[in-house]
């Protein structure tokens, strides 16, 4: 199932997207647009949106996954030379 949502637009609320996936049990696919990701990704690691902890590059794939206790860590990475 594919459901298209404005909360990854670049200048969306983290906030909302932080709830919205603590309330989710399945797995989820994002794709959205730099800065959204790259803060999202800060604020679910380390609880600070500027604090870059992904280096995210246009085309690449990060796997996260939350934890039992609600932590957040990055099972793998795909940089688009990879990709290729």
């Amino acid at each position: 199932m594919i459901i298209e949502i404005d909360k990854l637009a670049p200048n969306a609320d983290l906030k909302a997207w932080e709830d919205s996936l603590s309330g989710m049990d399945e797995d989820v696919f994002l794709v959205g647009h730099l800065p959204h990701l790259s803060k999202l990704s800060g604020s679910l690691f380390c609880g600070n949106e500027d604090k870059e902890v992904v280096a995210f590059r246009k085309g690449g794939i990060v796997c996260r996954e939350r934890n039992r206790d609600g932590h957040w860590s990055i099972q793998w990475m795909i940089t688009p030379e990879i990709s290729l």
